[in-house]
């Protein structure tokens, strides 16, 4: 699958203050329909180029991001909800193959948006970090008792949803309180170490080293799998697979962009398409679809330079780690590129370090270890966020 993240404005009406938007945020421009149009072609060629490359039927994802798009106008937003529909019916595509889902706060929820989300299908997915303090509005009220009435709308209307919790400091000591949340609700969600962002947030609010992200995640993992992991909770189940299979000696299928496509591309609403990894320089743009095809864009310049970034940043986390060959090589292209001091993967590695040790140390059997990974590869089609 193919996650394409949207960016159809930076406005938002929160000011968490460790968005990586922060610069962004009271600005109310956003994507002309005409770059709507463009961007979706685009993202129906690329679909259909994966399948050739790949030689089965793959499914997309359109992200609706920002900012947040349930602060646009809602007429907007059904606007790109039709046209998606066209450009696929005209592209002969199944609605089905390239799903539409949207991120939000939902921190506004009226009830026009919820016949218009129910009406297209839309799949959600809301960013909770439960502890409160750091999701304010502009005028510095919490947001957390509103956004609850909220998703208790959602469920009400019958409109599924999955979740995010982002990782910094004011959820690192609590994240035993938002599994309990989560998973006494019985909805999956995913665990987002902290992005990097623009220097002007007040960053000493939130900021986490690795050592205290890495604790916390496996905290989060003994909770979860001491519980029976009744949830899934991403990239813990994908860490937990490339540690089983480490430990069983099964080879993975390793993720390679040259070969395999990109897993999420991030779109700003200039057009300007990045990998994700990389959305947050400039100099590193792939395109821009206002002008570029698909295909200029994978023969161009940018793009080749990107590829041989992705390989030179994997050879050096993967060549010496123990875990090269069960995991499938994917944490080293999707985790941030700032180097570590350990030279292997930030967050993932030392969490999957621990994973393996803590397995070893339960003297769990291989029988165990085997069912354990079907497990898992049963529950790879459940998602567990809208932003994978």
């Amino acid at each position: 699958m193919t996650d394409w993240v949207v960016e159809a404005s930076t406005f938002c009406n929160l000011r968490c203050t460790y968005c990586y938007q922060w610069d962004g945020l009271s600005d109310r421009r956003r994507m002309p329909l005409e770059q709507w149009a463009k961007t979706l072609r685009a993202v129906c060629e690329y679909h259909r180029r994966r399948e050739a490359l790949l030689g089965t039927p793959l499914r997309s994802r359109v992200i609706w991001h920002g900012g947040e798009p349930l602060a646009l106008p809602l007429d907007y937003l059904e606007q790109t909800f039709e046209l998606k529909l066209q450009i696929m019916r005209e592209e002969a595509i199944a609605p089905n193959m390239i799903e539409t889902v949207l991120q939000t706060n939902l921190f506004v929820l009226s009830n026009k948006m919820i016949a218009v989300l129910k009406r297209h299908e839309v799949g959600i997915g809301v960013s909770f970090d439960l502890v409160r303090g750091a999701r304010i509005t502009a005028n510095g009220t919490t947001s957390e008792d509103r956004v609850l009435k909220n998703m208790d709308r959602l469920r009400g209307a019958g409109i599924p949803f999955g979740a995010i919790t982002v990782l910094a400091s004011h959820t690192c000591d609590r994240v035993n309180d938002v599994f309990d949340f989560w998973a006494e609700r019985g909805m999956s969600f995913r665990v987002l170490p902290l992005f990097d962002g623009p220097v002007g947030r007040d960053e000493a609010r939130f900021h986490a080293e690795e050592d205290q992200l890495v604790r916390a995640m496996c905290q989060l993992f003994v909770r979860w799998i001491e519980s029976g992991s009744p949830i899934v909770i991403a990239p813990l189940d994908e860490y937990l697979a490339n540690v089983v299979r480490h430990l069983l000696h099964v080879v993975a299928k390793q993720y390679d962009r040259r070969l395999h496509g990109d897993s999420v591309l991030v779109v700003h609403p200039d057009g300007k398409v990045y990998q994700v990894n990389e959305a947050g320089s400039d100099d590193y743009a792939l395109g821009d679809l206002s002008v570029d095809s698909i295909d200029d864009l994978i023969v161009g310049t940018a793009y080749k330079e990107s590829l041989t970034r992705s390989e030179i940043v994997t050879r050096l986390r993967c060549r010496q780690c123990e875990f090269r060959g069960g995991c499938n090589g994917y944490p080293a292209h999707s985790a941030p590129t700032r180097s570590t001091s350990h030279g292997r993967c930030h967050v993932a590695y030392l969490v999957q370090d621990f994973m393996a040790r803590y397995l070893a140390q339960s003297g769990i059997r291989e029988s165990d270890l085997r069912n354990l990974l079907t497990n898992i590869g049963r529950r790879e089609n459940e998602p567990a966020s809208a932003f994978a």
